[in-house]
């Protein structure tokens, strides 16, 4: 992971073949920004992750406007970077760079590995926040009500996020929304 601002710049590491953790260190420069990868209470420069990781966190440290760009030299075919702060999910195999605007330091983003899964193993492809639909994936999105009417179809490319009443959820309830294969429910309070 690499963060600059033009001026200043950091990088942390997440290693998932083994080797040695290194902790990260405060900077000379109070200036300079920093990437810390938090693991099991302590900050590293480089973490050791597990194989099987799918997801780790990423904090940050700095103020002002930052580009944050991934090394996918692991050839990953699902790297998704999620800023918590700004709430947004972006797939960093189709948009390798996410401008961020700081101040301080904050638990910010979490990189995931692989899809999230519920508990029979499907890919949870929607989730719903503060009245908007974030759709992750490609292909046409359909959207149904509990009768299983079709209430809108449209096309989607990476990560989209709607107006619930865009897609004809203008009333609380459970819809299906069917993805590429995948189905998923959700409640719209």
């Amino acid at each position: 992971l690499t963060v600059t601002n033009g001026e200043y710049t950091d990088v942390a590491y997440a290693l998932f073949n083994g080797g040695q953790s290194l902790p990260k260190i405060a900077h000379l420069n109070g200036e300079a920004p920093m990437l810390i990868i938090p693991v099991g209470g302590r900050d590293y420069a480089i973490a050791s992750l597990d194989n099987s990781a799918e997801r780790f966190p990423v904090s940050f440290r700095g103020k002002g406007v930052y580009t944050l760009t991934v090394d996918n030299s692991a050839d990953y075919s699902y790297l998704h970077l999620v800023d918590l702060v700004e709430g947004t999910d972006v797939d960093l195999l189709r948009q390798p760079e996410y401008t961020f605007n700081a101040g301080g330091r904050s638990d910010r983003f979490v990189v995931k590995l692989a899809p999230s899964l519920d508990e029979e193993g499907n890919v949870i492809f929607v989730r719903v926040s503060d009245g908007k639909v974030i759709v992750e994936g490609s292909g046409e999105l359909q959207v149904f009500d509990v009768m299983g009417r079709l209430l809108t179809a449209t096309s989607v490319d990476g990560t989209t996020t709607f107006d619930r009443h865009q897609l004809g959820m203008s009333h609380s309830g459970v819809y299906v929304l069917r993805l590429g294969g995948n189905s998923q429910k959700i409640v719209v309070k």
